[in-house]
């Protein structure tokens, strides 16, 4: 019965991915772009030690899927592009200014187009923040200067359509739920691995670290805690990568001898 569930939510994870691959926010590239600058920051906060409680990383990471999800609204998306100039309360000219409810962030087009991409995620982040509730929130977003290569790693993570059903953050360290979910022409296929690719002592903490490791920095960490597998049906297909090379590609017993021995169902990283 888990098996059949978690192919249910593969079926329909994968339909969803489909269907987003249309025209989010109105089909505007700087909405798009902005969009991807923020859920970007989301993933970075919950992913990395910069000094604030795992609620607020948890509340950033939310926020950030929760506007990504509006923008698939076709008649009320969440990131507009505007050619106006923008002001706050007080006056003062801005780059980007949000609204909690609804939700909504409105950013100046040519102002946005004229930053570089560090700046754009700075950018990005203050509104997220701000959404958010984050009392810090410009402290914060400075230290993304400071952490831009991890920040443009995560980037290469989501290129790569890598996802997952949830993601909990407590002491420090993420929790994964049905990791690394990848996305393919519309259908889901499961972080995997075959039984011959695992050391013999594989059940040692040491092995298990290791594994774990190679998982883990798929998704953007530094290094994994542990991970736990469960037997998936024959002739079903999984999403097959290493350490070193990334995702190498989708393997299943009718094109090339290989079968996917283990899917992934639970993932600790650091």
């Amino acid at each position: 019965m888990r098996f059949i569930s978690s192919l249910l939510f593969a079926l329909v994870v994968g339909a969803n991915a489909q269907s987003q691959t249309g025209t989010r926010g109105g089909g505007d590239p700087d909405a798009v772009n902005f969009l991807l600058k923020l859920t970007t920051v989301g993933e970075w906060v919950l992913k990395s030690d910069i000094g604030i409680s795992d609620a607020d990383s948890r509340n950033i990471f939310d926020t950030s899927k929760r506007i990504s999800k509006a923008m698939d609204n076709s008649e009320s998306t969440s990131i507009s592009m505007v050619e106006e100039e923008l002001r706050d309360d007080s006056g003062a000219i801005k780059i980007a200014i949000y609204s909690i409810n609804p939700l909504k962030i409105s950013v100046n087009r040519s102002r946005w187009n004229s930053l570089n991409e560090e700046d754009q995620y700075v950018t990005a982040a203050l509104e997220l923040f701000g959404i958010s509730g984050l009392a810090n929130r410009y402290s914060v977003a400075g230290m993304l200067k400071q952490n831009l290569d991890h920040l443009l790693r995560l980037r290469k993570v989501s290129d790569q359509n890598w996802s997952y059903e949830s993601a909990i953050k407590v002491g420090g360290v993420v929790s994964y739920k049905l990791p690394g979910i990848y996305f393919e022409n519309g259908t889901a296929y499961y972080m995997a691995v075959n039984l011959k690719d695992m050391d013999a002592d594989f059940d040692t903490q040491t092995s298990g670290r290791k594994m774990a490791t190679e998982f883990c920095k798929a998704l953007g960490h530094e290094k994994g805690l542990s991970v736990a597998f469960y037997k998936p049906a024959a002739g079903m297909m999984g999403a097959f990568f290493n350490q070193t090379q990334g995702y190498i590609g989708i393997r299943q017993v009718v094109s090339n001898g290989y079968q996917p021995d283990l899917w992934v169902e639970n993932l600790n990283c650091q």
